[in-house]
C-alpha cells in the first residue's frame, strides 16, 4: 500500500524501496504485486532495462495470474521505451 501511494505521488524512490522490501520478505502472496510495483517504480525512474527484468519475474511466477497480462503490457513498454 506504500508503495502504491508513493507511486502516486510519483515518487519513484519510495516506490522501488517498498517493492524491494516487499520481494525481500518472500511472501508468496504478494510477490508478483511486489514484482509489478518495482517495474512501474523503474520505468518512473527510467531504469527501462530493470523494469524489463521486474516485469518479467512477475510474469514468470504466475504465467497464467490474473496480473499476467499487465506484466505482459510492462514489458512491452519497457522494451518500447528502450528503442
Amino acid at each position: 500500500a506504500e508503495g502504491q501511494a508513493a507511486l502516486g505521488r510519483r515518487d519513484y524512490a519510495a516506490a522501488e524501496t517498498a517493492a524491494r522490501e516487499v520481494i525481500g520478505s518472500r511472501d508468496p502472496a504478494r510477490q508478483v504485486d511486489a514484482q509489478i510495483l518495482l517495474g512501474d517504480a523503474l520505468m518512473g525512474r527510467r531504469n527501462y532495462a530493470g523494469a524489463f527484468l521486474a516485469y518479467d519475474d512477475a510474469r514468470r511466477r504466475n504465467p497464467q495470474g490474473s496480473r499476467a497480462p499487465e506484466a505482459l503490457v510492462g514489458i512491452a513498454n519497457s522494451l518500447i521505451a528502450q528503442n
